[in-house]
């Protein structure tokens, strides 16, 4: 699905997606290296509910968001979910996690947690409040765990610290 670029806001550009009938805002990812808007693909067929990698034809970022594999974990596909989802993968993109291929690479519990801490700082910039962070925190512990993500509380204490500071 195309991004529409809707507005600014306190610095984050927001895009309007269509996600199943509804429309929800997402924060657009900016590449900090060149500036570039990264593409959100959703829904993609893949089994994975969220993740970024770089095109293997292009070099460049790319996010990807699969709705129905969220959903299927129970997860809540609210903005306040989605948005944290979004600017934890665009943290991947802008702490060089990636790497090219047609299957993401496997990242580091310590890469997932800086991941975690960039999107804290994002969502508090965007203006989520403890309550709204609440929300995430209940979905993150739905999240698969296995190697190379640390255990829900883990991910739970360090985005509460870092959206603190």
């Amino acid at each position: 699905m195309k991004n529409t670029i809707l507005k600014a806001c306190a610095g984050f550009a927001l895009a309007l997606i269509g996600i199943n009938a509804a429309a929800q805002q997402l924060p657009v990812c900016i590449n900090h290296i060149t500036g570039y808007q990264v593409p959100i693909i959703t829904n993609a067929g893949q089994s994975n509910p969220a993740y970024s990698t770089l095109d293997p034809r292009t070099g460049s970022p790319e996010i990807f968001l699969n709705i129905p594999v969220l959903q299927n974990l129970g997860i809540d596909t609210s903005p306040y979910t989605l948005t944290f989802i979004v600017e934890h993968e665009c943290g991947h993109v802008n702490l060089g996690h990636l790497t090219t291929g047609p299957v993401p690479r496997k990242k580091t519990n310590q890469e997932e947690l800086a991941a975690d801490c960039y999107a804290a700082h994002a969502v508090k910039k965007l203006g989520f409040n403890q309550s709204m962070l609440h929300y995430v925190l209940i979905d993150v512990d739905k999240l698969p765990k296995d190697p190379d993500h640390p255990a829900g509380i883990v991910r739970a204490a360090n985005i509460v610290k870092c959206f603190g500071k």
